[in-house]
């Protein structure tokens, strides 16, 4: 019977904004808004499948924590159909570092041990792609 892949995962994301920023109205419904971000994003994954080893069929395990940490401009568009609802949009760019340590094993088999660690930055650019529709309480 071939047992290979069949598999289990886990994983487990947040992701923590904290902002800055100002509102400058650009005509009597609209506002342009700019700022600054400073983000937090902890990551737990844990991934197992079951395979065929020269030892027989075993289970491998790969499970990794990734904290990220980061931040960046940020800049939109906001129009107020009234005092609760209106539409935005927004553009931002983030500077990341992360960390992250990872597990790999073989269970059964402590010679495939393996337990490394990663450093590491990313740039993203995120473009006003979306217009989110809003109720403010």
């Amino acid at each position: 019977q071939d047992n290979s892949g069949i598999s289990d995962r886990s994983f487990v994301s947040t992701n923590f904004r904290m902002g800055w920023g100002r509102q400058r109205p650009l005509f009597k419904k609209a506002v342009l808004f700019s700022g600054f971000d400073l983000l937090l994003a902890p990551r737990y994954n844990n991934f197992s499948v079951l395979e065929e080893t020269d030892f027989g069929t075993a289970r491998r395990i790969r499970s990794s924590i990734r904290i990220t940490t980061g931040g960046g401009p940020f800049v939109g568009f906001q129009y107020n159909f009234s005092p609760t609802w209106g539409l935005y949009t927004e553009a931002s760019y983030y500077l990341n570092v992360f960390y992250e340590n990872i597990d790999s094993r073989i269970e059964g088999i402590p010679i495939f041990d393996e337990q490394t660690q990663q450093f590491g930055y990313s740039g993203s650019l995120s473009l006003p792609t979306n217009i989110a529709l809003y109720y403010k309480f």
